[in-house]
């Protein structure tokens, strides 16, 4: 059986780390964090802004908390992560491309509020450039579930 990878590429977003994983479809989906939106106060019992949310990180383990990672408008829309790579996945299987022949990787901010998703596409969709050199087709996807970036897709 397979596991997830922690590999060696590296990289920032706005000063944080991004760390990216490799792995099967259903151990990668594991590492990436879930977020809901919350009433944005200065505590228990006092009243919400009625402007704004809070978008907190879920439990990733049984010993952590729940931690805010960003301030949003009250009509922001949370597209979380693991969504996003799904509907992703879900669009390539029902055009045809076999799930098994996909490799998957994800990066991830240190809070997991910035997401860098990738699919590699099987080998029957790589093509030559004008140059005869192979050019292997990817779907790349960027998501902030703080609101700081907007989400992209691209080929």
């Amino acid at each position: 059986m397979q596991s997830v990878e922690i590999i060696p590429e590296v990289g920032q977003w706005r000063s944080r780390g991004v760390r990216y994983y490799s792995g099967p479809w259903d151990q990668l989906m594991s590492v990436i964090p879930e977020f809901e939106l919350r009433a944005f106060r200065d505590a228990p019992g006092y009243p919400d802004n009625p402007f704004l949310k809070t978008v907190v990180r879920l439990p990733t383990s049984p010993t952590e908390n729940p931690i805010p990672v960003g301030v949003v408008s009250n009509s922001y829309g949370l597209a979380p992560h693991r969504r996003v790579a799904e509907l992703c996945r879900e669009g390539l299987i029902n055009a045809g491309v076999q799930a098994r022949d996909m490799r998957f990787e994800v990066g991830l901010s240190e809070l997991g509020e910035w997401m860098n998703f990738r699919i590699y596409m099987p080998s029957a969709f790589t093509v030559r450039d004008h140059m005869g050199q192979e050019v292997g087709l990817r779907l790349e996807c960027y998501n902030s579930v703080d609101g700081s970036s907007r989400l992209i897709i691209v080929f």
